[in-house]
């Protein structure tokens, strides 16, 4: 593959249920045929892999399971400086917060084009599948990753 322009990262916990949709995401995207330039990661639970994933990479898109007080499965779709004005409604699943990875980042000079593709949990106790309500719109989670790497915004 030539330079990765846009990289898809899912962020999140596969023994937490909903939490795993994020790695889940990477998955099914990383076996299959993407547009050139673009690859889809597993970054696991811990947001500071991060620091190293948006580098040298023109777009990141993260996929990432949240608390926004919203019906599970609902999806939201957060740009750029978009992120940190949602987090002050929702928390991040992880020990620190994604928004708070993203200011450093971008403090540091790594910062590069950012989309959030936020999915409100039903259930992050210990399971290795996801619940019914997150399952129901995988598959458009997936789509909007995508569209959201190759998408110019």
């Amino acid at each position: 593959m030539d330079a990765v322009t846009a990289r898809i990262i899912g962020l999140g916990n596969r023994l937490r249920c909903d939490d795993a949709v994020g790695p889940l995401v990477a998955e099914r995207l990383a076996s299959g045929r993407l547009p050139e330039g673009v690859e889809a990661v597993e970054a696991g639970g811990d947001p500071f892999i991060l620091f190293d994933l948006i580098a040298g990479c023109g777009k990141a898109v993260i996929v990432d399971a949240a608390e926004m007080g919203c019906e599970p499965g609902t999806v939201k779709v957060l740009r750029n400086s978009e992120i940190p004005a949602v987090f002050r409604m929702h928390t991040s699943l992880h020990a620190v917060d994604l928004q708070d990875v993203l200011a450093m980042a971008r403090r540091m000079g790594v910062a590069t084009k950012v989309s959030l593709v936020a999915v409100q949990v039903g259930d992050c106790g210990y399971s290795e599948t996801l619940s019914p309500a997150v399952e129901s719109v995988f598959t458009e989670i997936t789509n909007i990753a995508l569209k959201e790497a190759v998408n110019e915004a």
